[in-house]
């Protein structure tokens, strides 16, 4: 759909009904990862795996021969190990049965390293290793509902008191034995080597994991001229302090000072003004330049033994890291809570706006039809006389035609504002579409493939039928009418759904809708799509960008789904076609049989007396004239107070009471209380240009009780006072 009327321009075949699935598969906790390539091609899943294990033991056994530069403590253990992260990462990307691949990389990389580990130590470091990386991400995503954008502080806390403390606690002490148990640990070493094990193992996923989430799969996005030049700042200035920090001739005149303190201004410029992938590349840039000082002694790590300057190290790098990612992730939080405010501030500005309206079109309309019902009814009326000239009889009846086409809109009016009154029963959704597509084919052309994926034996759904079937028309029409040349794919497809608060906060437009049980309708098509603009205002009364339409399709649609308590999401973009779909709740009431009268019931004649009670005079004239037509006397008040007062009077001589239930002072619904109370059992009829649902229930009580809505005909009124009189 490319506008609220239609009217579109060819395009290529969106992705938006095809990749919906997989979009919402990667949604749920993989918002910064992208499937690599090799995962997304048509291979076995056989084949896939075993790249990717290859793949990921590859890039292992090259992150741990970095880490090996760094061993400065015993050979092979290193104060900050990148391939701990490394690992952690490519298991939460993608997916614990990676694991093989951590296993061959941490075994082959030990194994032939300058300084090779026996095989008995390098198996048993590879299988801590393996522990290590596999039970972190295991605890992430299982325990902690860990996200890899890690814009949540929780997530961030997750990641340093889960990944980073038990897991390579773990690993450090199995690789450990391991290396004694071979030999080529001395026993004396076991503590230190324990202790800098664990401790760069930590690190590594402290400084690495991140880094790796957040720029695996990245997509260089344009920025403004300005945003380029504040990076170029931050790269240079934060360049400049590890320069001036870790230096190679640090004098030891500054020794005493805080210099290592300089980086963290830009640590938290580059968290706050670039987020996730900011933080990581600055703690990175930071973290290198820091271990870098320590490999050539220099900075201002300076201790009387090595041990002790690589806790310094260590100490300073987590301290760095931790404040980068906290920081990044507080303001991810609050931009997210902004971002929600706003969305709920625009939600109620439009929900005040279409209530607005809807108030403002149910009042037209109902003045409206107090106009047409005496249009209508003296029409009748004059028509029905005995004597009326023929041509007299073909003028009257066109006065009948434009009044019934003015009704129709008045009609549609009711639907915007939710007001409309109709018959409610059970729905199934799938069989009513079915229904719409036969009833709807002379307007979608032949040239556009129609698609149904509907679900048999769904759920109903409670409402008017006609009123549904409606909601189905205008989204298979609208849709087609976005393809103008005639081709192009249209789908349809039905579901049920359990939806909760935050599933319905996500819509555009939720209408009131309570969490539960849903019946999903969904109109997908392939035109040129919808730009913010037309997406904002495609539910406003009388907009539209086709040159015939009226603007009143989805509007009308609009009010049907907020008076069945449903929700509406839209989802559209320039080129990518428009998906819409509308959730209504699961029916819970049983379905009953209600008997249905027509206009084409056979004369009927009553007898007695009827008060009626209309505050419009022409209303009140035709209501009157047709039941004195009908052989009852009538009683004609226009106000709630007067009828209340001739029941009092008049009392059981009344035989029925014909009440308007929108009166000014004492309003129908009051007055129909009242007459109840005063004479239980009193057959009531009510008219109305619309009705609110409660009102089946303000009416409720002894005695029978007929809806009659305006506009009406006198022999439309006439089967209707049959059935509340003499009912079947």
């Amino acid at each position: 759909m490319a506008n609220p009327e239609g009217g579109s321009g060819p395009r290529v075949p969106t992705l938006l009904c095809e990749a919906r699935v997989s979009r919402e598969f990667w949604r749920e906790d993989r918002a910064f990862a992208h499937s690599p390539k090799w995962l997304s091609e048509s291979v076995t899943p056989i084949v896939e795996r075993a790249v990717g294990v290859a793949v990921l033991a590859g890039v292992y056994i090259a992150a741990a021969r970095f880490g090996f530069a760094f061993a400065n403590v015993v050979p092979n253990v290193s104060p900050v190990w990148p391939p701990s992260g490394l690992a952690l990462a490519a298991l939460l990307l993608g997916g614990r049965g990676l694991w093989p691949g951590v296993a061959l990389g941490a075994f082959l990389a030990n194994a032939t390293s300058a300084m090779p580990v026996p095989l008995l130590g390098a198996t048993g470091i590879a299988l801590g290793n393996t522990l290590a990386a596999w039970l972190g991400a295991f605890l992430l995503d299982r325990g902690c509902g860990f996200r890899n954008a890690m814009d949540r502080i929780r997530d961030v806390t997750a990641l340093i008191a889960v990944a980073c403390i038990l897991p390579t606690l773990a690993g450090a002490l199995l690789g450990t034995i391991s290396m004694q148990a071979s030999g080529y640990l001395p026993p004396d070493h076991f503590g230190l080597v324990w202790r800098t094990w664990w401790a760069g193992d930590a690190l590594g996923t402290l400084v690495v994991a991140p880094l790796a989430l957040a720029w695996i799969g990245w997509r260089p996005r344009a920025w403004a001229a300005w945003r380029y030049v504040e990076a170029a700042l931050l790269g240079i200035g934060l360049i400049l302090a590890c320069q001036i920090v870790f230096a190679r001739n640090f004098g030891a005149t500054w020794s005493a000072f805080p210099l290592a303190f300089l980086t963290f201004p830009f640590l938290i410029w580059s968290s706050v003004r670039f987020g996730l992938r900011g933080a990581t590349g600055a703690g990175g840039i930071v973290a290198a330049a820091a271990i870098q000082s320590l490999v050539w002694e220099s900075g201002p790590f300076r201790a009387p033994s090595i041990a002790e300057n690589v806790w310094m190290l260590q100490s300073f790098v987590a301290v760095s890291m931790i404040s980068s990612l906290l920081v990044s992730s507080l303001q991810a939080e609050s931009r997210s809570a902004s971002d929600a405010l706003r969305a709920s501030e625009r939600k109620l500005e439009e929900s005040q706006k279409f209530e607005s309206l809807g108030i403002l079109a149910g009042g037209i309309a109902h003045d409206f039809n107090n106009l047409l019902t005496v249009i209508l009814g003296n029409a009748a009326l004059a028509r029905g006389r005995p004597g009326t000239p023929p041509e007299l009889g073909r003028f009257l009846s066109e006065i009948e035609l434009a009044s019934d086409r003015a009704a129709e809109l008045c009609r549609q009016m009711l639907s915007f504002a939710g007001r409309t009154p109709g018959k409610v029963e059970n729905v199934d959704l799938s069989e009513l579409v079915r229904e719409t597509i036969s009833l709807s084919a002379g307007r979608i052309p032949k040239t556009i493939r129609l698609r149904l994926e509907l679900v048999d034996r769904l759920p109903p759904v409670r409402g008017d039928r006609v009123q549904l079937q409606q909601i189905a028309l205008n989204l298979l029409v609208n849709a087609a009418d976005a393809m103008p040349v005639g081709s192009g794919e249209l789908t349809v497809r039905t579901a049920i759904r359990r939806l909760g608060r935050a599933d319905l906060a996500e819509s555009r437009l939720e209408l009131g809708a309570r969490p539960g049980d849903f019946v999903e309708l969904t109109v997908c098509d392939n035109g040129v799509g919808m730009d913010a603009m037309t997406r904002d205002r495609i539910f406003d009364p009388f907009f539209t960008t086709k040159v015939t339409g009226h603007g009143l399709g989805l509007a009308v649609l609009l009010g049907i789904v907020r008076l069945h308590g449903g929700a509406i999401s839209v989802r559209s973009a320039p080129e990518e076609g428009t998906e819409m779909r509308v959730f209504l709740p699961v029916s819970k009431v049983a379905e009953t049989r209600q008997n249905t009268t027509t206009e084409a019931a056979t004369e009927w004649r009553g007898h007695g007396r009827v008060l009626v009670a209309d505050d419009e005079p022409g209303v009140l004239c035709v209501v009157q004239q047709t039941l004195e037509r009908m052989g009852f006397e009538v009683t004609a008040v226009t106000s709630g107070e007067e009828a209340v007062e001739v029941i009092r009077r008049l009392g059981s001589s009344i035989r029925a009471v014909v009440m308007d239930y929108a009166m000014p002072g004492m309003g129908g619904s009051d007055a129909a209380r009242t007459v109840r109370a005063l004479c239980p059992g009193m057959p009531l009829a009510v008219i109305s240009g619309y009705v609110e649902p409660e009102v089946s229930l303000d009416l409720a009580g002894d005695g029978p009780t007929m809806f009659i809505a305006k506009p009406f005909t006198p022999r439309a009124f006439s089967a209707r006072m049959r059935d509340l009189l003499s009912p079947q």
